[in-house]
């Protein structure tokens, strides 16, 4: 088993203003212990989580916060790893960005269902209702 997270939740997780910063806790202790099996964040995803934390709090202890909790260089989430799409599945991220242009996903989001497919990655860690069904449609 294992799991990819969303942007909204380590943002969550990272910031106690956040309304849904004690789901994000909860979550991310769930995966800490392993319930979900191996964490994974994506390349784009740390992007996001640093220009969020710039763009809404300009909070610095945030930045720190999320350096120490991502593999920068060792993740306080045990076994967190980074993955990254890479040039060679850049055409398969634009397709299927494109394919689901009507539901209004992100690029980020549409990151998330192709390392989920192509890594075989069982679980996205989200509050994304819509996102999520779409990722439950992934073939693992």
């Amino acid at each position: 088993m294992s799991v990819l997270f969303d942007t909204g939740v380590l943002f969550a997780f990272l910031n106690g203003d956040d309304e849904r910063h004690a789901d994000a806790r909860r979550l991310v202790a769930g995966i800490a212990e392993g319930r979900h099996g191996s964490p994974f964040v994506s390349d784009l995803v740390v992007n996001e989580l640093f220009t969020l934390i710039r763009a809404k709090t300009r909070n610095p202890h945030l930045e720190t916060a999320a350096k120490r909790l991502l593999p920068l260089p060792q993740p306080e989430l045990p076994n967190l790893r980074i993955v990254s799409l890479g040039h060679e599945r850049l055409p398969d991220l634009v397709a299927a960005f494109e394919r689901r242009r009507a539901l209004g996903i992100t690029f980020t989001d549409a990151s998330h269902l192709v390392l989920m497919e192509t890594l075989g990655i069982d679980y996205l860690a989200t509050f994304d209702r819509r996102l999520q069904a779409l990722a439950r449609n992934v073939p693992a």
